[in-house]
């Protein structure tokens, strides 16, 4: 490095340095543990590496709904997770997956809505947890339009009992290239998903270890993407019963991330209106 370049580098560091404090957000900056805002009530305020506000977390007041508000300079952007510890191997978390943005009026909806939206989105089953990512790039309101239209599609879901067994496990029939005969066969995404994934032997042996470790009737116990043997058995009534006690706005929360040419002051209000 010659000696020009040093102090090149040196007149950048020192302007990062002075001018750092004037980046940070006079919102973020103000909130204090404890300070209720439009009915949430922030629990934690969250530092970058230079010791500046950078986000808080918002818990509801009145329905426990966790808000993890961030400002980074990307598109807007939401991280949806809820809880569903698996009181089965049917696979409800991973069926609900399937089911909640895609089937149904409200599902189809927000599917729609996202490819109007330029939007990207993203989901996954956990162990305890099933999350769910989206941004957009098409701007503020149509970030809030998707954020509402994904929650109220979590919360009051309109699949049919049909689209449930079809989307898990089914018998359908095939027809045979060669000679036209008919079979029945076993279909369903979830299903058919779960028996490729169940083929890999780290997933049997991790199973196998879970139960040995933490017991059989424990939720680590339990597949939450669904065994195939148990996933035949499962009914639409069972899928009904796990998603009401599990998609409820105390059992979940987002992570959301704004620019800074986003009012973080209103994101608390937006909120509550939804």
């Amino acid at each position: 490095m010659n000696q020009k370049t040093r102090i090149l580098l040196s007149v950048m560091i020192g302007v990062l340095v002075v001018f750092a404090p004037a980046l940070a957000d006079e919102y973020l900056e103000s909130l204090q543990p404890m300070q209720n805002i439009h009915g949430f009530t922030v629990s934690n305020v969250y530092e970058n590496g230079a010791g500046q506000a950078m986000g808080a977390r918002f818990i509801s007041d009145k329905y426990g709904f966790i808000i993890d508000l961030m400002q980074i300079q990307s598109v807007p952007q939401g991280f949806y997770w809820i809880k569903t510890l698996p009181t089965s191997s049917m696979g409800e978390p991973h069926a609900c997956e399937h089911l909640l943005l895609g089937k149904g009026n409200r599902g189809r909806y927000v599917s729609v809505l996202e490819d109007m939206s330029l939007a990207n989105s993203t989901a996954g089953t956990g162990l305890l947890r099933t999350c769910y990512h989206f941004n957009t790039t098409a701007g503020e309101d149509t970030f809030y339009d998707i954020f509402e239209a994904k929650l109220y599609a979590f919360l009051h879901p309109d699949f049919t009992d049909e689209e449930i067994q079809r989307e898990v496990c089914h018998l359908g029939v095939t027809v045979n290239p060669q000679d036209s005969s008919l079979d029945l066969d076993e279909k369903g995404s979830v299903y058919t998903e779960m028996v490729s994934s169940l083929e890999k032997p780290w997933d049997y042996y991790g199973g196998l270890m879970n139960r040995i470790v933490f017991g059989e009737n424990h939720p680590l116990a339990q597949n939450s993407g669904g065994n195939p043997a148990e996933m035949r058995h499962m009914t639409p009534a069972d899928m009904r019963k796990f998603h009401r006690e599990t998609h409820h706005l105390s059992n979940m929360g987002a992570i959301v991330s704004i620019h800074a040419d986003i009012e973080v002051a209103d994101c608390p209000q937006k909120m509550t209106d939804i």
